[in-house]
C-alpha cells in the first residue's frame, strides 16, 4: 500500500479548502435569502437595545442573517487559503466571490435598514416638537383667549404664529425646527435665529383643501398689503363665491371628510420617509407630519392633502 507524500496530502487539503469555500458561499446566500422571508425583515436592524423593542418572532431571522454573514466570511477565508496554495484557484475564486457578494448584500441591507431607523427617529422627534408647540403654546394661549388660537404673524412671509403667543415661562427652544434641517446644518430657529416657518406652516385659519389654501393665499397677500393683524376671520373669493375662513378656535365644528379634521400645523415639504404597506408590499413613502384640531399628530404621505403638490407650492411661495 503506497503512502501519500507530503505534497499530495497538501494538495488534497487545498482541494478541500476550495470546495469548502464554494459550499460556504452558496450556504451564505441561501441563509441571506431565508432571513428576508419574514414579514418584518426590515426591522431586523432596528437598534433593539436603543428602542427596547425586539419582537421574539424576529429573533430567529436575525440569527439566520448573522449566520449568513459568518458563513460568507468563512467562505472568503477558505478561498484565500486555497488560492495561496495554488490549487483549484478558479473554484476558490468563485467561492470568494460568493462570500463577498453575501457580505456586500448584507452591508447594503444594513445601510438601508439603518437609514430607515434614522428616518423613524427623525419622524418621532418631529412629532414631539409639534406636540410641544400644540399643547404648551397653542392650547395655553387658547385658554386665555376665549378658545381662539394665536393669530398669524404679521411679519411678511412668515406663516407661523406670533412670538407674542409664547408664554413667558415656556421655552420652545428647537421645537420649531425639524431634526432633518438640523442634521443638514441649515440655520435653526431659536433665540439667535428668526422666528420663522422653515420647518412647519401655521396658518391660524380653518382650511380644508387645496382650493381653500389658494383662496387663503390671495387673502393673505391682500391683508398684508393693507397692514392687517389677522385678528379676525378672512373673507375670501372662491369658485363658489365669497367664503369666510374662520380663525382657529378650540371646539370649532366644520363639516369635513378629512381624517382628524382641520390642520393646525403642516410640515413644510416632504421631509420624512416611512415604510407603508401598499397593496400588500412594504414601500418607502415620502411625506410629513400634520397636527389637527382634534389633537391628532400623524404622518401624511405625499399626495394626500395637505401634503399635496399644490398646497405645498402655494405655502412655500407665501413663505419666501
Amino acid at each position: 500500500m503506497r503512502m501519500k507524500t507530503g505534497t499530495e496530502a497538501d494538495r488534497g487539503a487545498s482541494t478541500r479548502w476550495a470546495s469548502a469555500s464554494v459550499l460556504l458561499g452558496v450556504l451564505s446566500l441561501i441563509l441571506l435569502f431565508a432571513s428576508t422571508l419574514h414579514g418584518r425583515s426590515w426591522s431586523l436592524w432596528r437598534l433593539p437595545f436603543v428602542f427596547g423593542l425586539f419582537p421574539v418572532s424576529v429573533l430567529p431571522f436575525a440569527l439566520v442573517r448573522l449566520g449568513a454573514l459568518l458563513a460568507a466570511l468563512a467562505a472568503v477565508a477558505a478561498g484565500v487559503v486555497a488560492v495561496r496554495r495554488r490549487v483549484r484557484v478558479f473554484m476558490a475564486v468563485f467561492g470568494i466571490c460568493l462570500g463577498g457578494l453575501t457580505v456586500a448584500l448584507t452591508g447594503f441591507l444594513a445601510f438601508t435598514y439603518f437609514s430607515i431607523v434614522r428616518d423613524d427617529v427623525d419622524l418621532t422627534a418631529c412629532g414631539k416638537n409639534l406636540r410641544h408647540l400644540d399643547r404648551d403654546v397653542l392650547w395655553r394661549y387658547a385658554d386665555n383667549a376665549s378658545g381662539f388660537y394665536p393669530p398669524l404673524s404679521s411679519q411678511p412671509g412668515v406663516l407661523m404664529f406670533s412670538p407674542k403667543a409664547v408664554p413667558s415661562d415656556e421655552s420652545i427652544g428647537m421645537s420649531l425646527t425639524c431634526p432633518t434641517i438640523r442634521k443638514a446644518k441649515q440655520p435653526t430657529t431659536g433665540p439667535a435665529s428668526p422666528f420663522d416657518d422653515q420647518s412647519y406652516f401655521y396658518l391660524g385659519y380653518a382650511v380644508l383643501n387645496d382650493d381653500d389654501v389658494e383662496a387663503f393665499a390671495q387673502a393673505y397677500r391682500k391683508e398684508m398689503a393693507s397692514g392687517a393683524s389677522f385678528e379676525g376671520d378672512l373673507a375670501v373669493e372662491t369658485k363658489q363665491g365669497t367664503k369666510m375662513l374662520h380663525r382657529l378656535r378650540a371646539g370649532m365644528a366644520v363639516n369635513t371628510d378629512i381624517q382628524g379634521g382641520i390642520p393646525v400645523f403642516i410640515e413644510r415639504g416632504w421631509s420624512h420617509v416611512r415604510i407603508e404597506n401598499l397593496d400588500g408590499r412594504k414601500t418607502r413613502v415620502r411625506g410629513g407630519r400634520v397636527v389637527y384640531m382634534n389633537g391628532a399628530n400623524r404622518f401624511v404621505p405625499q399626495g394626500t392633502w395637505p401634503m399635496t403638490e399644490k398646497t405645498q407650492r402655494i405655502l412655500a411661495e407665501l413663505a419666501q
